[in-house]
Formats: C-alpha cells, structure tokens, sequence
C-alpha cells in the first residue's frame, strides 16, 4: 500500500485549568500494511525533515532515548496505540517502535476487542487515512529553516479515522490555501467511503455515531466551501451530487444509525 504525500498540524491539549499537556504532531500518513490473520498493522506516525504547520522540523533520533526508556523493549513500555488520542480507546500493543531514514515507524498487535475488530475492518476498507503522535518537546534548536525538534518524549501514538473527525486534526486548517475544487471532491470521496462502510459493517453503534459525525462535518464542510464558492463567482463548483442531495442522504443515515 502506497504511503499519501505528508501534511502536519499541531495543537496543544489543555486540562480543566488551562494547563498544557502535551502536544500533537498529525500527518497525512496512511497505513503500511495490515495483516487480518495477524491481527496486526504497521505504519508511520511521522516522519523526518518536513517543516510543518508551525515552524517544526523533525529529526532522526529525537524519539531515541523515548523509545529506550520507554518503547516495547524497554522494562516498563509505556507508549500506547489509541484512537483518535483517546485514551480509553487503546486499540492494541506496540510490538516495534523504531527510527528510520523515512519517519518513526511501528507494528501494532490490535486487541481482540470489538474496538480492535471495528478498528481492522475500517483500516480494511481503507478509512484510516492519518497518524498522529502526543509528545513533549524535550531538546529543540531554532535554525534558518524553522525549529529543530531534537528530542522529544513520546506519550502515544494514535491512528486517526479522518481529517474530519478527530477534534484535534481540524479540516479546515489542513485544507486552508487548497483549490476548492481538490478539497470538494476529497470531501465527496470519503463521504461516498464512510456511507458504503457504514450500510454493510458489523461495527459497534459507538463506531458508526463516530463516522456518522465525520459524515456530518464534512458534509458541513463541502457546504460552507460550495457556499463561499457561489458568493465568488455565479456558477457553484459542485462535485458528485448537489449539496441538497448530500444532506439529505446524510439526514437519512442519522436518523437510521442513530
């Protein structure tokens, strides 16, 4: 499976006193591999030397000593494989967590829970379609090109179910500058996916509330950009079938899943 080219955003998580947590760097990075009869799937959650959304360059070797300490060989391995950073979502093991020339690279062993099995199918059907990973910035060095990040400790890494969906992985400032007609015809394609998975999984009912929510964001998305688009120029740009058309398919699936 071919790896999608690489977009990053950052954003910090705050607690109920407005404290900072931890960060989080997200990418375009779809998954490498996934083994059903194994139960496990492999990927990237970043990788190296591209300056991102805020200034920040990733280095080979700032999730060395993180790993060492603290990755699936270490005494005590404490870094998780979530959802959606969700961390009463944990989908399966680290089996490996390493450093390559390309980016940090992993394999994952998924639970045997109806999490994990939901989690399979999606990445089956091709709907996980970004990673992302929670850190603290440990060593970082401002250079010509943007902020080294040299080393930095790794709370989790998480698979994302879309652009769409996961709060801290907004649409809207991933697409910002992009030609609206890119943006509406990525927005029409993986709703047409998220309807197709949806009408034939087995999934549990908090899974498919969860891609219904990510059908009704980008729906609004496809709606709000079609609308900016009509105030512009006097033909609307118009993928697939009619803004109308989309919501009121979506109404009927909401009101049928949920």
């Amino acid at each position: 499976m071919r790896l999608l080219h690489v977009n990053f955003l950052s954003v910090d998580l705050y607690n109920f006193t407005a404290m900072p947590i931890y960060k989080y760097k997200c990418s375009s990075l779809e998954l490498k591999e996934v083994d059903r009869k194994k139960r496990t799937t492999a990927g990237y959650f970043t990788s190296f030397n591209v300056k991102d959304h805020d200034g920040d360059i990733g280095r080979k070797g700032m999730f060395a000593k993180t790993i060492a300490e603290q990755g699936p060989g270490a005494v005590q391995p404490r870094i998780k494989h979530l959802l959606n950073h969700d961390t009463t979502k944990p989908l399966g093991k680290l089996a490996e967590l390493n450093e390559d020339d390309f980016g940090l690279f992993y394999i994952s062993m998924i639970g045997t829970h109806k999490l994990g099995d939901d989690y399979l199918d999606m990445a089956d059907s091709g709907l996980i379609t970004e990673h992302s990973y929670g850190y603290r910035p440990v060593q970082e060095k401002m250079i010509q090109e943007g902020n080294e990040l040299l080393e930095v400790k790794m709370m989790e890494g998480s698979s994302l179910t879309a652009w769409g969906a996961n709060q801290y992985t907004p649409l809207v400032p991933i697409l910002k500058g992009a030609n609206n007609a890119y943006a509406l015809e990525r927005m029409s394609i993986r709703i047409k996916a998220l309807e197709k998975f949806i009408k034939s999984t087995t999934a549990s009912d908090e899974t498919i509330e969860l891609l219904m929510l990510e059908i009704k964001q980008l729906s609004q998305h496809l709606f709000d950009i079609t609308l900016a688009a009509e105030e512009e120029a006097p033909e609307p740009i118009i993928v697939g079938m009619d803004d109308c058309g989309i919501m009121e398919k979506i109404q009927r699936l909401s009101n049928h899943y949920i």
